[in-house]
């Protein structure tokens, strides 16, 4: 999924990221995603926009508080192809640096999205209708991120939901946890379908192209692993580490 991107709006050029008011939360310490090369209470990540496209170490933002259902269901499970903060993907920016990408079996079909926690609806973009990667970074496939459904958890932090090939939900919409929000899709830049989630603080203004400005924070995700009857577990997506783009490891699924 796209970190930034320029939107052209009336001939003024608009970055679609956020512009930090206060430039001294970047320190101009190099580190590397996924390792821990910041000191205490700083992490490692990439910004939403230049200048800021080599890895620093930036204040941490505070973890989300209850704990989010598993968005993705499948009779067959999902797969976790990319946890938080994986050096080798897309993981390692601001805005997705904590995010998940889940899947379900390739052969099988799409997976139904849920809601993950109740809110409301502030986002519902479904312009996008490129199957993969030729024109996933248009303002209609919002700046990478495709049809995209946004809640607003009510207590300054939201979560996206990405790369859906429909959407079940309209903006204003008051969502119950569990509830269809979408089709897990290829919508956006996508190398295979799946669903990109994350959480996000609400700090600043979201780009008008439909792209995430908002940087991403860590959450605590509730799963059953291997096994629909296996216990259930409640797990902080910083101790997740999923292959990239793997998909014979243990399946996940709905508590």
């Amino acid at each position: 999924m796209k970190r930034w991107g320029l939107v052209v709006l009336g001939g003024v050029v608009v970055v679609a990221g956020l512009v930090y008011a206060a430039l001294s939360v970047w320190s101009t310490d190099p580190c590397i995603v996924g390792e821990r090369s910041c000191s205490r209470g700083n992490v490692c990540a990439k910004g939403v926009s230049p200048p800021y496209e080599s890895a620093r170490c930036v204040a941490a933002l505070p973890a989300s508080h209850g704990t989010y259902a598993l968005p993705l269901l499948n009779p067959d499970g999902v797969i976790c192809t990319q946890s938080s903060q994986t050096p080798s993907g897309s993981h390692g920016y601001d805005n997705t640096l904590f995010a998940l990408d889940l899947s379900s079996p390739l052969k099988g079909p799409a997976g139904v999205v849920v809601a993950a926690r109740a809110g409301t609806v502030i986002r519902a973009q479904a312009r996008c209708t490129d199957p993969g990667r030729s024109g996933g970074y248009s303002d209609d496939c919002g700046q990478g991120f495709g049809n995209t459904v946004l809640i607003d958890h009510g207590d300054d932090t939201a979560a996206l939901y990405a790369h859906l090939a429909a959407l079940e939900v309209a903006r204003g919409q008051r969502i119950a946890r569990g509830a269809v929000v979408g089709r897990e899709g290829i919508t956006g830049s996508a190398g295979h379908r799946h669903l990109h989630f994350s959480v996000h603080a609400k700090r600043g203004a979201l780009p008008l192209a439909g792209g995430m400005s908002w940087r991403a924070i860590p959450f605590r995700i509730r799963l059953r692993e291997g096994a629909p009857t296996a216990r259930v577990q409640e797990r902080d997506v910083r101790a997740l580490s999923c292959p990239h783009n793997k998909f014979d490891h243990a399946r996940w699924y709905t508590p």
